[in-house]
């Protein structure tokens, strides 16, 4: 190891010494052609604008032509990926092969492992194709490269030794090329690595070259090829930005220098030689010095640095983020914002002259007007938006698209306008994520009301400004015009015609905007009001679901599956259902579907997912076992750990040894007071059901709370006397504690709900109740016996920050000191934990998940 690391150390040393000599040539090249800084600045600004935003527009299709690659680097294996997730992964490896010695290939190795979890396959599958991906674009190189070789060494335009690096490069690749496909048809190679490298022999024949498509490796070669194109282009476009007609031999021949450059360059990507090489050769082509160093400079931004910005919305934008989420709406309040402040501000003056050759000056008023009224309604429009409301979605983009129209029209206000376009790119891009529908139904009941109270007080302003004496505006009103200020002023703007010359004057323009406010305000309320749909189920879906249970069940909360708070969803195949409670925008899966195998449980899954967005809401899966979270995560979903769940190995279990010497004591002590362990089978009486009720509500009055339900039972008369209760009683036969157990899905692992004891029960009360209880059921057969979840317990390696805020949440926040203490009392009859997760799709579920849990739980 130290002898790696040391040579680990000594190649990232040279890699940086050869990274700080090309930027020294590049600084040396600049200061011996005699070139200023200030002059190459001039050079820029006067650059032609539109060659410069398609410079940029190509910059955005090199990304995608990578991302490409990458897809049909997949498909050669015969997998198939999605090309914007490609494009991502190369963006981020893009950002750390700068920074990588051999940065072009060492990246390769990045990412891997998210990828192969975004996408639902195979490590080795991501390792293949990074592979025929780095292979395929060393192969475009030299098919690009080749033909241009000669006329560069004819016209003298790269220095021989360039030429020489190249071809020796292209050389070396084309032998490992050949020995690679020796490697396959098992010749010399292969032999040869077999008996010298035995562990890389294994790990290449574990690949399936049997299926192994050429036809997308050399689509891959082709968009490999379009990309050096584009450099071409790039190139090309540099200089024509500058006013100097370029030819495309120039552009060929620069762009053939940034190759020799890049392919030699160890780290930093040639940073400084390349606009050092592409300067030198542009020169020595007949463009002036302070035009070829410019131009090389926009090249280099075009495809390296504005390539390095795209990556940062990569980074912070990720797929299911919480800031991906929340982007368009505060991209939409942020543009309601700068519309008010926009109407109140004049327009630029020689923007507006050029406006009314076009329009005319009440169509330019009107404008500003409907401005300010829609980024009122934007604002709104945000809060809603936020919350994921599919009728917000619809509104936002309405308004975004008169907002970008209004702009243009009231002064031509372009960045504004963009700013309206990109809102609209936002809420496109993320419209999957608002589904919680509007409430048709009763809205119909609403929107009556609403059209019925926007009427009235415009009839009303009309009224007012026709009945208003002629000394408080200094004008006698017409019909006309009494109804066109009412909705002037019921929209919130002021007429310039229209100046109150009295208090009572002013005081009723006042009212007119203030009742204008209010109506708006609850218009929009009703307009966005939300549909909660609720579904009940029908005793036969109960029956079939109870029957799937018994036929397929496995784990201990399957009994709560059919609790009478649940809803059913049953597969097409009616092989699988899910047992769930929904809120308002949510839906909560209780653990896995019930189902025969994991086929059928994802197919159960998915068609759940489909059924939830078609009626508003959003799933979310908890108390996942550590046995599915694969499965999950390989569905594209995030997990979360929740706590671990206790279970008790019975056929272990043993009051001997030294450990139990205190639990023994405690129990011998309470059997010398006179307190017994009852078993009361099913079905129980009256009198004994009364006890229960009494003992339970003492413990729910101690503890200060409510029945809870979901992923456990609540004191119901009718489920508890078929069931098995054990009870501690006092001489008197008074029950002081009780636990009852449940039915399981797993004949060999007992299960119980509700553990409760008086306020007045002595101390040692539950060790008394669950040793006596292990005891009972070690001699009736059973291997375990599960304990139940202590939330937010057990993590003790974290990877992410919720998993880092729920760990310091459960160790130093008093709040949660109960389940400590939980922990503490478990872990005293040496149990196995397992880990539960809750499952979810974006980082805003996970931020609505504790109110839509406590929600189900009290429902």
């Amino acid at each position: 190891m130290k002898l790696s690391l040391r040579g680990s150390a000594k190649s990232t040393l040279v890699s940086a010494f050869i990274a700080l000599l090309m930027i020294a040539w590049g600084l040396h090249f600049i200061l011996n052609e005699g070139v200023h800084l200030k002059e190459v600045n001039d050079a820029l600004g006067a650059a032609d604008r539109q060659w410069l935003y398609l410079g940029a527009a190509l910059g955005l299709v090199y990304a995608w032509l990578h991302g490409k690659m990458y897809q049909m680097s997949f498909r050669a294996l015969g997998i198939r990926v999605r090309a914007e997730n490609m494009a991502r992964l190369f963006l981020k490896r893009n950002l750390f092969s700068v920074f990588l010695p051999a940065g072009f290939l060492s990246s390769q190795a990045l990412f891997t492992g998210e990828t192969a979890r975004l996408e639902r396959i195979r490590e080795r599958d991501v390792a293949i194709a990074s592979g025929i991906f780095s292979a395929s674009a060393l192969l475009s190189m030299i098919v690009v490269v080749a033909p241009a070789l000669g006329w560069l060494l004819a016209q003298q335009v790269l220095p021989g030794s360039a030429i020489l690096a190249f071809l020796s490069v292209s050389i070396l690749f084309s032998l490992l090329l050949l020995c690679l496909m020796n490697f396959v048809r098992r010749g010399k190679v292969f032999h040869w690595c077999s008996r010298y490298f035995p562990a890389l022999t294994s790990r290449m024949q574990e690949m399936d070259w049997l299926h192994f498509e050429t036809r997308y490796f050399i689509q891959a070669i082709l968009y490999s090829c379009l990309v050096e194109l584009v450099g071409i282009l790039h190139v090309f476009i540099s200089i024509k930005a500058l006013g100097i007609e370029p030819t495309w031999g120039m552009a060929v021949a620069g762009y053939m220098a940034v190759l020799v450059v890049l392919m030699t360059s160890p780290f930093l990507r040639g940073m400084g030689a390349v606009e050092a090489m592409l300067s030198m050769v542009l020169i020595r082509l007949g463009v002036p010095a302070i035009e070829a160093l410019t131009a090389a400079i926009l090249f280099r931004f075009f495809e390296f640095w504005l390539i390095l910005v795209l990556t940062a919305p990569v980074f912070l934008f990720r797929p299911g983020s919480l800031l991906l989420r929340v982007s368009p709406s505060i991209l939409l309040f942020v543009l309601g914002v700068i519309n008010i402040l926009s109407g109140l501000t004049p327009s630029l003056h020689g923007r507006m002259q050029t406006l009314r050759n076009y329009l005319p000056l009440s169509a330019i008023h009107a404008s500003v007007a409907l401005t300010i009224v829609i980024g009122f309604f934007l604002l709104i429009t945000a809060f809603y938006l936020f919350q994921g409301w599919r009728s917000a979605w619809y509104v936002a983009i309405g308004l975004s698209a008169v907002s970008l129209l209004s702009h243009l029209a009231k002064g031509f206000d372009y960045e504004e306008s963009t700013l309206a376009l990109l809102v609209m790119g936002s809420l496109l891009y993320q419209r999957n994520q608002y589904c919680v529908k509007a409430d048709f139904r009763i809205g119909r009941r609403r929107w009556l009301p609403a059209l019925t109270v926007v009427a009235t007080v415009w009839l009303l302003g009309a009224a007012g400004f026709y009945g208003l004496d002629h000394r408080h505006f200094g004008q006698d009103f017409t019909w006309n015009a009494s109804i066109r200020y009412a909705i002037l002023t019921f929209l919130l703007q002021q007429p310039e015609e229209l100046h109150p010359l009295t208090h009572f004057g002013a005081e009723f323009l006042n009212t007119m905007y203030l009742l204008g406010g209010i109506t708006l305000l609850y218009a929009a309320f009703t307009l966005f009001r939300p549909l909660f749909p609720q579904f009940e189920n029908t005793d036969r879906a109960r029956e079939t679901a109870i029957s799937m249970v018994q036929q397929f069940g496995r784990s201990s909360l399957d009994y709560f599956k059919t609790y009478s708070d649940k809803q059913y969803f049953f597969s097409q195949n009616a092989q699988s259902f899910v047992s769930y409670k929904n809120t308002r925008r949510y839906a909560l899966v209780l653990e896995d579907p019930v189902a025969a195998n994991e086929k059928d449980m994802v197919e159960s899954i998915t068609e759940f997912d489909r059924y939830c967005h078609r009626n508003g809401l959003r799933s979310i899966y908890y108390r996942i076992p550590e046995a599915s979270a694969a499965m999950y995560r390989q569905m594209g979903k995030s997990l979360l750990p929740l706590g671990q769940e206790a279970v008790v190995n019975l056929t272990q279990f043993s009051m001997d040894g030294k450990d139990r010497k205190a639990m023994r004591n405690t129990i011998h002590k309470m059997e010398r007071e006179g307190f017994v362990f009852r078993v009361h089978d099913a079905p129980l009486d009256g009198r004994i059901l009364q006890q229960l009720r009494a003992v339970s509500d003492a413990w729910l009055r101690m503890l200060h709370r409510s029945e809870l339900n979901f992923s456990q039972g609540v004191f119901d008369e009718n489920e508890l006397k078929n069931q098995t209760v054990l009870t501690m009683e006092d001489g008197d036969g008074k029950i002081l504690a009780f636990i009852n157990l449940i039915p399981g899905a797993c004949s060999s692992e007992a299960n119980f709900d509700m553990m409760r004891r008086v306020e007045e029960a002595p101390h040692g009360t539950m060790d008394f109740m669950f040793v006596n209880m292990f005891l009972y059921l070690q001699a009736k057969g059973f291997d375990t016996c599960n304990l139940g979840l202590v939330p937010m317990s057990g993590l003790q390696r974290t990877s992410s920050l919720p998993e880092n805020l729920i760990k310091m949440a459960y160790e130093r926040i008093p709040r949660f000191a109960a389940y400590k203490s939980l922990r503490y009392f478990k872990e005293k009859f040496d149990p196995v934990w397992e880990t539960k997760y809750v499952a979810f799709d974006s980082q805003m579920d996970m931020v609505n998940l504790p109110a839509a849990l406590a929600q189900v739980l009290r429902s």
